[in-house]
């Protein structure tokens, strides 16, 4: 059951990606699972990122659903979960503290 999970997540992040990619410059999501957890990289960044709004459609209820952020120090996280039915939508926020990240590569956290 994870393994689906972490399959439809993967497939849902890069279906929300297209408009990003094109204000950005092609950035890829990454999502490795582990232990029952996904982690999620976004690489291939040519600006400054003040904030993140990722939205995820898994399919099944998953009301437990939880993101722990990587960057902590420089943005504030948030996480919305909402399940309805044989749906679960993951709404997860990131905005920058003091000054935006740059780089080619956000190491943004853990989705269980």
């Amino acid at each position: 059951m994870k393994r689906i999970v972490s399959g439809l997540l993967a497939l849902c992040l890069l279906c929300a990606l297209p408009v990003t990619a094109a204000a950005r410059g092609n950035p890829t999501l990454f999502c490795r699972e582990r232990d029952g957890e996904v982690r999620l990289t976004l690489e291939g960044l040519d600006r400054q990122v003040c904030a993140l709004q990722l939205e995820l459609a898994l399919e099944g209820e998953c009301p437990d659903a939880r993101f722990a952020s990587g960057l902590r120090e420089a943005y504030s996280p948030d996480c919305h979960v909402e399940a309805d039915r044989d749906e679960t939508v993951v709404t997860i926020y990131l905005v920058a503290e003091d000054e935006p990240l740059s780089g080619r590569s956000l190491d943004l956290g853990t989705l269980t």
